[in-house]
């Protein structure tokens, strides 16, 4: 659960290899457990890390778009977690949607989690 007043957004991405298909998903929830938005797309990409990088953009935009800070988005990809908590971008597939995030997260000051919860707060 988020802090009080505060969201907190699930984000996750899929890629299936054999099929090539791609999507991206979230779900928002406040402090009290009640469902606020959600969404699921098709997207393109060529891996699973891409896709979840994608999601937690979408994510860190809504946040942006709505006036929202120091909420939360939830990962559970940990390369993409450990690429943002080192803030290394040398990843050329990955660079320009990570420092998309890097940009959307400062400007709204949200808190990145892995699923077990480990924060990363800029």
């Amino acid at each position: 659960m988020p802090q009080s007043g505060k969201i907190k957004i699930n984000t996750n991405g899929s890629y299936l290899e054999q099929t090539g298909k791609t999507g991206i998903r979230s779900v928002a929830r406040n402090d009290a457990g009640n469902f606020l938005f959600a969404f699921a797309t098709p997207i393109q990409c060529n891996n699973y890390h891409v896709a979840d990088a994608m999601s937690a953009k979408y994510a860190a935009q809504w946040l942006k778009d709505n006036g929202l800070r120091q909420d939360t988005i939830e990962l559970d990809s940990m390369i993409m977690v450990d690429t943002l908590r080192s803030k290394n971008t040398s990843n050329l597939t990955l660079n320009p949607i990570t420092e998309d995030i890097f940009a959307l997260v400062d400007h709204t000051k949200a808190t990145l989690l892995i699923a077990i919860g480990n924060p990363i707060r800029w």
